[in-house]
């Protein structure tokens, strides 16, 4: 905030009114409104419990379409998306911990995302021309 003056006039609360319950109320059909879709995921039993990381609403809908672990321990559920761009480098904060198995699009965003960092950081330091620098 650059600047705030204090005004003469004033309002009167109406009756009734709640300002937690208005509050969540908001941030609740915010945050719905983010929602593009779904992703059907696979995870590691080390990210399930990092899984919160991506919000409550994100956590809770993991928690209602969980599937029983596989044999090696990794879990099946949905988590709500945002656009495919940024679920993409959202869910690479995972690392190998996180598969992502619908939808195809975010499966491609992922994949592009993986090959600019691998050429972005090759193997034994070298790196293209003209690139930034990065760890050598």
């Amino acid at each position: 905030m650059v600047y705030a003056r204090v005004l003469k006039t004033s309002f009167v609360r109406p009756e009734g009114f709640d300002l937690p319950v208005h509050w969540n109320a908001s941030v609740s059909a915010y945050e719905q409104g983010l929602q593009r879709g779904e992703a059907v995921i696979r995870v590691s039993a080390t990210a399930w419990w990092e899984l919160e990381l991506l919000g409550d609403r994100a956590h809770a809908l993991a928690r209602a379409t969980r599937r029983p672990a596989d044999r090696s321990g990794w879990v099946q559920c949905s988590i709500p998306i945002e656009t495919i761009d940024y679920s993409a480098r959202e869910l690479l904060r995972f690392g190998l911990d996180l598969g992502v198995l619908e939808p195809r699009a975010l499966c491609a965003a992922i994949a592009r995302l993986a090959n600019q960092l691998t050429s972005r950081y090759p193997m034994a330091g070298l790196r293209p021309a003209g690139e930034l620098p990065v760890c050598t």
